[in-house]
């Protein structure tokens, strides 16, 4: 198994030798699904399997079925956008080469810009927001609210979903802890103060090709404070909901184009009856995000 690896290996990477560095005049090199699926688990660069593509016979199948078994093995959509593309003779979806008599140099040229940076012949690839993007992430923080000394501790989480490419709805959920103490003196009374946070709104995001995608967030909910005290076997609790305006933002780095790191700000007010407070929360976790 280890001899037909280093095999296929060697045989892809004179297929991208000779993609680079120009052919035969009148050669092209035959790829089929099989071509693709070897060079995607040999971990090839998605851009250089492209280039690769863009310059073959190709021998493609791309029925359903067909198209299933690559996804599942690994062929990416952009990959399998190309192949589609050059089986039907268009050209390539975000990909383009310099015209030049000397193909060497033409060539080489590509794959440059490919590695440098969103110029002719690279393969843009977004983060951010599409349409019908479901983005969960959670962490911890801390609250500061004013007129309370101190920051106290604080988790959460948040849903956000994509309505279009740069805007998205947000619901975001958080627990704080205030306070708590124990006071002892021929038994024991103890007490907490809690305090939940519930948020929706609107985020606009700044859907871009950097990895580091900012965001911002407008919105209202619900503050709601809940104080316990138990002892000689007797708990009252009480609890009081405060609406809440609510505006922030931050910013998610994608570590691929599903998983990453998030780091964020809210900022509440209160208002109506019990309003008037600031509170201020910043938190930083991780996310997942659908597409």
């Amino acid at each position: 198994m280890k001899t037909h690896n280093i095999i296929t290996a060697v045989l892809i990477g004179l297929l991208l030798f000779s993609v680079a560095f120009g052919q035969a005049p009148g050669v092209a090199q035959i790829m089929t699904n099989a071509t693709v699926v070897q060079m995607v688990q040999t971990k090839i660069s998605p851009d250089l399997i492209i280039l690769a593509i863009s310059k073959c016979t190709p021998a493609f199948q791309l029925d359903p079925a067909n198209a299933q078994y690559m996804l599942r093995a690994g062929v990416t959509e952009e990959i399998y956008k190309a192949m589609a593309a050059r089986q039907m003779g268009e050209p390539i979806p975000g990909f383009t080469t310099q015209p030049s008599s000397s193909v060497g140099v033409q060539e080489t040229r590509g794959m440059n810009n490919i590695v440098a940076g969103p110029r002719a012949g690279q393969i843009d690839s977004e983060y951010g927001f599409q349409l019908g993007s479901v983005v969960a992430a959670g962490g911890g923080g801390f609250l500061y609210t004013k007129g309370v000394s101190g920051i106290h501790p604080s988790f959460g989480g948040d849903v956000s979903v994509g309505v279009a490419k740069y805007l998205g709805i947000f619901g975001h959920g958080n627990y704080s802890l205030i306070a708590r103490d124990t006071y002892c003196s021929q038994g024991c009374i103890s007490g907490s103060v809690n305090e939940l946070q519930f948020l929706g709104g609107f985020e606009a995001v700044g859907s871009n090709h950097s990895r580091v995608v900012p965001f911002g967030r407008v919105g209202g909910g619900l503050v709601r404070g809940i104080g316990t005290v138990s002892g000689y076997g007797v708990t009252i609790s009480a609890s009081v909901n405060v609406p809440a305006v609510a505006f922030g933002g931050g910013f998610r780095v994608y570590a691929n184009k599903h998983f990453g790191f998030v780091m964020d700000v809210s900022v509440l007010r209160t208002v109506g009856n019990y309003g008037g407070g600031w509170l201020v929360v910043p938190t930083a976790g991780l996310f997942a995000q659908s597409r």
